[in-house]
């Protein structure tokens, strides 16, 4: 009440002042002004592209304002009235605009227009994770990197195949050599219409160690008497070899060199434990195999030349069955010779068969077996053969002359008596 009074006393007494008293009226005119009402930024969003575009805001309100400040964020922006005007948007002018309007008997700050200034794509590039050596079987993660505004859309490029992958991150798990080659990524921005390709980037992809082969020279070999030189070869990165042999690894001595970074052994001199289950084996620093066992022919023998007698008893009546069996160790199969009394018989072959014995098969008996590839010959032991005539009886002979002379007898008698019979 006391307010109203005195705005009356005051409307009284301004009615009574000379017109050209203006400080008095201004300062009458504040005490009765209007507060500051629905304010707000016209419009709430913009979307702008980069250099391509003028941002126009009004700060509209209700009321009379004495003051109208732009705020971007919480910085104030000088020299802008109710519009606020930038010709040319760079990606700088993004962010939240509002509107400070105030007078002498109120403030007030709008809501925040949100204005979006899009750009790019560009300074792409792209990044392998980890760096390297990469190889089969291993994860790899390439990374396309991009200034845009709003977020692009990628495509993914193989030796320029276009992959089917579309996100930032292209994933190569388990990596196999046909993925090995050059990567680029494109990032294309849908609201500039621009797009960037990224330089290739090199994935090299090294191969796992397979298909270990060795090869011999030469291939037939002598024991104690040849030397022979393995080579060995792999598919795969950066093969390195040693010689593993019977589980044991091969090292070098008088008789054995291992030359060509490992991969070529030779053996003067060979004998058959120099190849028992002698393998190639071949690594990298992430894989390894191993060759066949090596295949390679060593002539050896005859050794452990033995003579069996079968049946095997100290004496052979006469006309009893022999079988002689020589055997010897020898690669490849010996051939056999047989003697009686140090004599050479006529028979070769492993068996030496005596039918019907007499006394005249009795003597001693041996065979030599002989390799053709080793030139090498070994004889048996000697057998002896003993053959008897039964105890108490007469040689077989006689006897056959015994019964053709009984025989001769009966026919003589049977012919006297048909004589005699004729002539009565």
């Amino acid at each position: 009440m006391k307010t109203i009074i005195i705005v009356f006393v005051l409307l009284g007494a301004i009615s009574g002042l000379p017109e050209e008293d203006d400080e008095f009226t201004d300062f009458l005119s504040a005490l009765i002004e209007e507060p500051v009402q629905d304010l707000e930024v016209i419009p709430q969003t913009v979307e702008l592209n980069e250099f391509n575009g003028t941002l126009n805001l009004h700060c509209s309100f209700v009321g009379n304002a004495t003051n109208i400040q732009w705020l971007k964020g919480s910085s104030p922006i000088s020299g802008a009235g109710s519009n606020l005007i930038i010709l040319n948007v760079t990606r700088n002018d993004h962010g939240s605009y509002r509107c400070n309007v105030s007078n002498s008997v109120s403030f007030d700050i709008s809501e925040p227009a949100e204005v979006f200034i899009n750009y790019g794509p560009e300074d792409i590039g792209l990044k392998v994770s980890p760096s390297g050596p990469h190889h089969e079987g291993s994860n790899v993660l390439l990374t396309c990197s991009v200034q845009s505004r709003p977020s692009p859309e990628f495509l993914w490029f193989l030796n320029g195949d276009r992959l089917s992958d579309s996100k930032p991150d292209l994933r190569l798990s388990n990596i196999q050599t046909n993925q090995d080659g050059n990567y680029s990524c494109e990032a294309f921005n849908s609201k500039t219409q621009k797009m960037q390709t990224s330089q290739p980037l090199l994935v090299p992809v090294n191969e796992r160690i397979s298909s270990v082969v060795v090869a011999s020279d030469p291939t037939d070999l002598v024991e104690f008497n040849s030397s022979v030189r393995l080579s060995c070869s792999a598919s795969g990165f950066s093969p390195h070899y040693f010689w593993m042999n019977n589980g044991s690894e091969v090292t070098a001595s008088d008789r054995v060199q291992i030359t060509d970074g490992g991969s070529t052994l030779t053996i003067a001199k060979v004998t058959r434990p120099d190849l028992n289950l002698l393998r190639c084996h071949a690594f990298n620093y992430f894989s390894e195999d191993f060759s066949d066992p090596v295949n390679i022919s060593i002539f050896y023998g005859p050794e452990l030349v033995e003579l069996t007698v079968v049946p095997s008893q100290e004496h052979y009546k006469e006309g009893s069955d022999i079988t002689l069996s020589c055997s010897a160790v020898s690669t490849p199969p010996a051939e056999f010779q047989w003697f009686i009394n140090e004599s050479l018989l006529s028979h070769s072959g492993p068996e030496l068969r005596l039918s019907n014995v007499e006394v005249n098969h009795t003597g001693n008996y041996s065979c030599r077996a002989f390799n053709k590839k080793t030139l090498i010959h070994q004889a048996s032991r000697l057998s002896v053969i003993s053959v008897v005539v039964e105890s108490g009886g007469l040689p077989a002979g006689a006897i056959a002359g015994i019964v053709l002379a009984c025989l001769a007898v009966l026919v003589l008698v049977a012919a006297g008596v048909y004589f005699l019979y004729r002539r009565k």
